[in-house]
């Protein structure tokens, strides 16, 4: 853009071309930045975003581990119910057949052997049994603190999300409020161009209109001179004639170099070739 503003310009003052430099050089560098800064958030949305993702699949998992330990605990106890069960059946028979006096004393013997062994055998598995009970226990607890802490850092992750989301929108907001100016800004400086070309070349053509009638009424004192001159018959007057037709083609000369300077200037936007005040001065009595 400035490039193109700069070729546009090559006519113009230097104060113009600075002026628009300095204006579109820190939009510019706003507007870079703005954009740098809203990649950087999108990137950190996609961050969290997986890992939102990731927790919600880990979750899922130990969701479903859990439900399984719940089906294996569930099976667990139907076992040791069931396990306490024939342990009461078994002690309810051994005392049925104690107080029984008619039954042999070897048989009574064999089945209180028997008996014995049964509710050792039931002790040992009701131990066994007990301890797994206790490891799932623990395992349950272990995974429950699992998903606590997942809940709390899903809980803090959307937290985030929700923050950059903001942030997010009011960058896109702050963006679009900065293309706005910019645009407005542009219309403006566009408008400013227009105006200034249309006045550039009005005063071409009105330089040009001045260098026309100057050259007419410096051509007209030529002749009204030669015809004094061609007159005359005194040599004083027709050295005087011949200074002043000399004086007029110098100042004509020096008019002519002073308006060839002024357009030097404007196409070269050279700053230090300024006409003087007493110059423009003698320009407009001269003309």
């Amino acid at each position: 853009m400035v490039n193109l503003v700069e070729n546009e310009e090559k006519t113009d003052s230097i104060t113009t071309i600075k002026f628009n430099n300095d204006n579109k050089q820190p939009r510019e560098s706003k507007s870079e930045v703005i954009q740098n800064h809203l990649k950087g958030m999108k990137g950190v949305v996609k961050k969290l975003e997986n890992s939102l993702t990731e927790s919600h699949l880990e979750q899922r998992h130990l969701l479903i581990q859990m439900h399984m330990d719940d089906i294996k605990n569930q099976n667990v106890t139907t076992q040791l119910e069931e396990a306490r069960k024939e342990n009461k059946q078994l002690l309810n028979i051994m005392q049925q057949k104690c107080h029984e006096n008619d039954i042999p004393r070897s048989q009574i013997d064999v089945t209180a052997a028997y008996s014995t062994m049964s509710v050792v055998n039931l002790q040992y598995k009701y131990e066994e049994l007990l301890a797994k009970y206790e490891g799932l226990l623990k395992i349950m607890t272990s995974r429950d603190k699992d998903i606590k802490r997942c809940h709390q850092e899903n809980e803090k992750v959307t937290e985030e999300l929700h923050a950059t989301l903001k942030k997010l929108h009011e960058c896109e907001f702050t963006l679009k409020k900065v293309c706005d100016k910019y645009m407005a800004l542009k219309q403006r400086k566009d408008t400013k161009i227009d105006q200034l070309k249309t006045e550039k070349e009005t005063l071409r053509l009105a330089h040009n209109q001045v260098v026309r009638l100057l050259h007419q009424q410096c051509t007209k004192n030529e002749d009204i001179l030669m015809r004094q001159l061609h007159r005359t018959l005194k040599p004083e007057r027709a050295l005087l004639l011949k200074e002043v037709q000399r004086s007029n083609k110098f100042q004509h000369e020096n008019i002519l170099l002073k308006q060839e300077i002024a357009c030097l200037k404007s196409k070269c936007n050279f700053p230090n070739l300024s006409v003087s005040k007493n110059d423009k001065v003698e320009d407009k009595m001269n003309k």
